[in-house]
C-alpha cells in the first residue's frame, strides 16, 4: 500500500529545547491604529513614496518591546496574533532601520 506523504504532520519540537514564549502587548488607540494601517498600506502601493518611516514606526511598536528578549532567547521564529486592524498590516514590510 502506497503512503501519501503530502498530509504528514511536521515532527514535534524536542521538548528539552522548547522555550517559553515571549509575549508583550503593544497598545494603540483604535482609531489611530486603523488610520495608520490604512496609510501604511497605501504608501506601500505607491513606488514614489518611501514607506520606511511608517514601516519603522510599526516595527518599533510591535517588535521593539520584545527585541531584546528575542535576542537573549536566540529566537528563530516569531508568531504573531494579529486582531482588529493589525490583521491588515503586512508584517513582512516592517523595517528595523
Amino acid at each position: 500500500m502506497a503512503t501519501d506523504h503530502r498530509h504528514r504532520q511536521p515532527p514535534l519540537a524536542d521538548p528539552h529545547h522548547a522555550k517559553r514564549p515571549i509575549a508583550k502587548e503593544s497598545l494603540f488607540e483604535v482609531g489611530q491604529l486603523a488610520t495608520k494601517v490604512s496609510q501604511f498600506r497605501d504608501v506601500l502601493q505607491d513606488p514614489d513614496i518611501d514607506a520606511r518611516l511608517l514601516a519603522r514606526e510599526f516595527y518599533d511598536a510591535i517588535i521593539g518591546p520584545v527585541a531584546e528578549s528575542l535576542k537573549q532567547a536566540k529566537a528563530r521564529t516569531i508568531m504573531f496574533s494579529l486582531d482588529s486592524q493589525l490583521r491588515y498590516l503586512p508584517i513582512a514590510a516592517l523595517y528595523d532601520g
